[in-house]
């Protein structure tokens, strides 16, 4: 169960009854997602690490918060499907693109 609310102006809303589906997926919640704990992350390489939050292995999708010690490069390679990403600070890009993400950037 989330905290109650107290003070917060829906403190005496309820829950809509019909939010769960019955053959809705279930959500996922991580606590603290990005965290600076390196046993959380998997290395790509020596600069480059990868902390798998998501994996769907029957859809071919996952999610994940990379994470770079210092500048370096990733392999090249292909996503089999969109790419949504949100960064957290430093900045990053592709070598095909003409647009630098940095810290707040949505693509």
């Amino acid at each position: 169960m989330p905290e109650k609310a107290v003070t917060e102006f829906w403190k005496d809303l309820q829950a809509h009854p019909e939010s769960f589906q019955r053959d809705a997926l279930p959500e996922v919640y991580t606590h603290s997602a990005p965290t600076d704990d390196e046993r959380l992350y998997v290395p790509f390489n020596e600069m480059v690490f990868s902390r798998p939050l998501w994996i769907s292995p029957s859809q071919n999708r996952w999610r994940d918060i990379p994470m770079a010690k210092h500048a370096g490069l990733v392999n090249r390679h292909d996503h089999p499907h969109e790419v949504f990403a949100y960064t957290i600070s430093a900045k990053w890009g592709y070598l095909e693109h003409d647009w630098t993400a940095t810290a707040g950037d949505f693509i």
